[in-house]
Parts: C-alpha cells; structure tokens; sequence
C-alpha cells in the first residue's frame, strides 16, 4: 500500500444515502483498508437497510446527516437528486470535502448548498464496485479524492469539463448496451465512429468488455439488463434505441440527450426548493 492510500485509510469519510450506491462505496472502503472507526453512514431508517448494514458488519458505523458532515473530511452524497434539498440548512465546515455522486446535479446547484469545497464523482453499477471492476470519473479532478478511489479499487477515467461526467454517466451503460447488440464488430466500428468527438467512450468500451460478468444463460443476461434499467432514464434510452435498429453510436448520443433532458428536468424540480 502506497504512503498516501495508508494516510487516507485513517481519514474520516462519511456516507449521506445508503441504498445499493452507498453500501457498494462503504463495503470497498472497507476491504480496501479504511477502520470502520472512520467511516460514517446515514441512512433515512428503512428496517431492510439497517439489517442489510447489520449483516455486512456495518450498523456500527451509523450517524446522522449532521454528525457525518460535523466529523468527516470527506463526504459522500449517495442519495437521490430529489433529496438533496433535505440537507439545506446543515453546518458544513469548511474543511469538508463534499462529493455529489448525484448524476444530472451541476457544481453550481451543489456550490450554493455546500459551499466552495464541491466535487462531482460518478461511479458505475455497485456490483461492479463490489467486485473491484468499478470505474469513476472526477470533477473537478483531486489528489485526495484520486486516493479515494484507488482505495476503493475503482478505476479513475480522466475529465476535462464538467460536461465529461455526463458522457462518462453514458458510458457506464455500455454492458447493458453490447449485451443488448448482435453484432460485435459492428459495435467495434461504431465506436471507432465516436472517438474524435467522445474518445471516453471507446475507454469505457473497454472497460465493459471486461466488467461483463460471465452469464450461464440468456436468462441470466436478460435479468442483467433489466436490473440496468429504469423507466425514463439514460440506459433505457440507448437500449431502447437499439432495439428499434440504431447503431450503437446513434444510441449512445440518444444517451447523451436523455442526460441532458434529465439534468435539466432536475435542476429545474430542486432549485427552488433549495433556495
């Protein structure tokens, strides 16, 4: 273990949500070296979370919203876009680090909550998280929060604007895509098609490949996909796309527009509410 992943096992990190986002971030910080000691978790009190923490051994960890952000250096935003406006109001010191895993919330909307010290991370699926073939994509980029991930065992993708994360929230749809796809080497062509203008989706390509979990059959694999998919969102929009015949890249800028539809529709749904 490098000298700065051991000083950041002893950094306080704390965890705002814990549905399956939250317990895939604290099950890898965890096995990769932080003291249950320095991790918090808030949860909103649903029984089934609290024994689903019970039985991974990290119920001892729990706190509220506002000890997480009294105590810890890092904190984590694992919750829904639309709960966001419940943290208005709590004393963030300014030390905190404070890191949105919302998907469609800009550093603005969270700036004027949680002050100067914001940072976006998204992450792809928790099951790929907990088997250590996780990738993640910062906003802006951070030593610390670099550490963080490789903690996790979490692969970094690099961004260069904000906009970056919303392609890479695309690009973490691509296993539920190629699975859905017939045609490998056409899904090959059609991504060499995107690299000018979207090289982080051919980098996310590869990552697919190898993050697919290995199917005993097609049952299996469309069970897969379906867990990938929620009604009006990004992964839905790209399949969907294909299934009506689009190539792979033309889903993908489905995708891209479907991120952008929904960030909108969510920025507009909590500013008020959090101002």
């Amino acid at each position: 273990m490098s000298e700065e992943k051991e000083l950041l096992t002893d950094t306080k990190v704390g965890i705002i949500g814990c549905g399956h986002l939250g317990q895939a971030v604290a099950q890898s910080l965890i096995g990769g070296g932080l003291q249950k000691r320095n991790l918090l978790i808030s949860y909103r009190g649903k029984p089934q979370t609290y024994q689903r923490l019970e039985e991974q051994g990290l119920a001892c960890c729990l706190a509220t919203n506002e000890r997480v952000f009294a105590e810890a250096e890092i904190v984590l935003l694992t919750i829904r876009p639309q709960d966001l406006s419940e943290l208005r109001g709590i004393a963030v010191r300014e030390k905190t680090v404070t890191v949105s895993c919302l998907a469609g919330v800009p550093l603005e909307l969270l700036s004027g909550i949680f002050g100067k010290r914001v940072f976006r991370m998204m992450l792809s699926g928790p099951d790929t998280i907990v088997s250590g073939r996780g990738v993640a994509a910062l906003y802006p980029e951070n030593g610390q929060l670099k550490q963080l991930l490789e903690l996790m065992g979490a692969k970094h993708i690099k961004t260069g604007t904000e906009a970056d994360i919303d392609i890479f929230t695309v690009g973490v749809c691509l296993p539920a895509a190629i699975l859905k796809g017939v045609n490998p080497d056409e899904q090959k062509k059609a991504i060499a098609r995107t690299k000018s203008e979207y090289p982080m989706l051919a980098e996310l390509y590869s990552w697919a490949l190898n993050a697919l979990p290995d199917f005993r059959s097609d049952a299996e694999k469309t069970a897969y996909i379906s867990k990938m998919v929620t009604k009006g969102g990004v992964t839905e929009a790209i399949t969907s796309s294909l299934g009506h015949g689009a190539a792979l890249d033309d889903a993908l800028k489905k995708g891209i527009e479907r991120t952008k539809e929904i960030s909108a529709e969510i920025c507009r749904s909590i500013a008020g509410a959090v101002k």
